[in-house]
């Protein structure tokens, strides 16, 4: 290779992780518009306990573009001593 070529499969890989990097994001923002699983202040269970909502709570997950971060609805349930995350 002559000086001042580019490398073919540098230029590739740069675009590549940069691509996936941009996926990513917009993956991350995408799983963040539904909600997060809140369903009100309070929900009840089957048995008719009741949970209250707590905060939205972060969890990573890793995907093939690379690691994205969603925030989900966090209940506790005082009667079953659980915590619930939808």
């Amino acid at each position: 290779m002559e000086e001042g070529e580019a490398d073919l499969e540098a230029w590739e890989m740069s675009l590549r992780e940069r691509m996936h990097r941009v996926g990513a994001v917009v993956l991350e923002q995408l799983l963040n518009t539904e909600g997060g699983g809140y369903e009100g202040s309070r929900r009840s269970c089957p048995n008719g306990h009741g949970a209250v909502f707590v905060e939205y709570r972060p969890k990573q997950v890793l995907t093939v573009l690379g690691p994205v971060e969603v925030e989900r609805a966090y209940y506790h349930w005082a009667l079953v001593k659980e915590v619930v995350f939808e």
